[in-house]
């Protein structure tokens, strides 16, 4: 197909050499709704935009919280593949492309636990989809889902082969770092009848511990464990990448992410065999207003080995807990309800606050007063 051609071709038209870089979100951040979706497609750095994985039927994921840091800029997830399903996903995609055009190209992330089940997701969302990414690498979904089908060779064939006959679509599985030899599925995949690659998905999962408490951080029905993304998984993800580069060659389209932040990053990124660079974590160190001016930088320093766009990202720890106690509850008319706690909190106006009760979840909440909170 024509269309696929270029696609295809606008994905490999990216090299260090020739000083054209490009982006691209990766599923489950930033781009997780129509608004955001439009809001990153206006921006001309992006080349590709991902959706968050969607499924057959609604899914609520697992209780918050769902993120963590255990360090600056390296974070723990367990979001538990939220979304609304695919009908409720569809009709909010046609909606946003029946209004307007996107610049991007379309990668619609989606999770199965069966061939028959990503056939159903496949015929769903092919006909507005540039590119299908299949989720074989998710290490903390239901069981049968994600990483429980991306780390075996044969069954990843099997998938894609089966998949293959059923759709002209472009076809990219996204792979899991957590395997001996990520080189032969990439290479399975491929065979089986995949167009591109992309890797990696979060590395793990392990456990998070907070540390006044000793309880877990993330809730969840898989041990309470996590994946790992952002900086502390950045040396892994160009070892993979590169690992899928040889082993197919030069010709088949690689989106690379884990741990990118720097022009250094990207330019390790792209020399490891990315086409495109992924763009995650990253986004928590970057305020929206800056991303006009960050990412243009980031291609700069990617190129002339400068380090322009540092200025703009935050550097500083996002996720911390601090202890406080419940020194008081007042009820309000209707469901309204004060919390006030011993200590200072420092916020601004618009500012909300995170209350985790170990071992029973968080939600964020309004701040009437810092001092003392409430």
């Amino acid at each position: 197909m024509e269309k696929n051609r270029k696609i295809l071709e606008a994905i490999k038209n990216h090299s260090l050499e020739s000083k054209t870089i490009s982006f691209a979100t990766v599923s489950g951040i930033v781009t997780t709704n129509p608004g955001m979706i439009r809001r990153i497609d206006a921006l001309p750095d992006f080349t590709l935009i991902t959706t968050k994985s969607y499924q057959v039927n609604p899914n609520p994921g697992n209780r918050e919280p769902v993120i963590v840091e255990p360090g600056n800029g390296s974070f723990g997830n367990a979001v538990g593949l939220r979304n609304p399903g695919m009908i409720k996903g569809l009709e909010e995609l046609k909606k946003l492309t029946s209004r307007e055009t996107l610049t991007s190209i379309l990668n619609i992330s989606v999770s199965g636990n069966s061939v028959e089940e990503f056939i159903t997701l496949i015929r769903h969302f092919e006909g507005i989809a540039d590119i299908i990414e299949l989720n074989l690498s998710c290490p903390h979904a239901a069981k049968g889902y994600g990483m429980a089908i991306g780390t075996d060779p044969e069954v990843v064939y099997s998938y894609l082969s089966e998949l293959r006959k059923v759709t002209d679509a472009l076809i990219f599985p996204k792979l899991t770092p957590n395997v001996d030899s990520i080189s032969e599925i990439a290479i399975a995949a491929v065979q089986g009848g995949a167009d591109g690659i992309t890797a990696i998905n979060t590395a793990g999962p392990r456990l998070y511990v907070e540390p006044v408490s000793g309880e877990p951080l993330l809730l969840n029905n898989s041990g309470n464990k996590g994946g790992m993304s952002g900086k502390w998984i950045k040396d892994l993800a160009v070892k993979k990448v590169s690992e899928i580069r040889e082993a197919l060659g030069p010709d088949i389209p690689i989106i690379g992410m884990g741990g990118i932040e720097t022009g250094e990053d990207v330019r390790n990124m792209m020399r490891a065999g990315a086409d495109i660079v992924g763009i995650g974590s990253l986004f928590a160190s970057i305020h929206p207003d800056d991303w006009n001016s960050f990412f243009p930088a980031l291609k700069n320093d990617a190129v002339n080995n400068s380090d322009t766009a540092s200025v703009y990202r935050n550097t500083n720890k996002k996720m911390e807990y601090v202890p406080h106690n419940i020194t008081g509850i007042k009820d309000l008319p209707g469901d309204a309800r004060v919390l006030e706690l011993d200590g200072e909190i420092s916020f601004k106006a618009g500012q909300f606050v995170f209350l985790y009760i170990p071992g029973t979840g968080e939600k964020p909440f309004a701040v009437m007063k810092g001092s003392p909170p409430s």
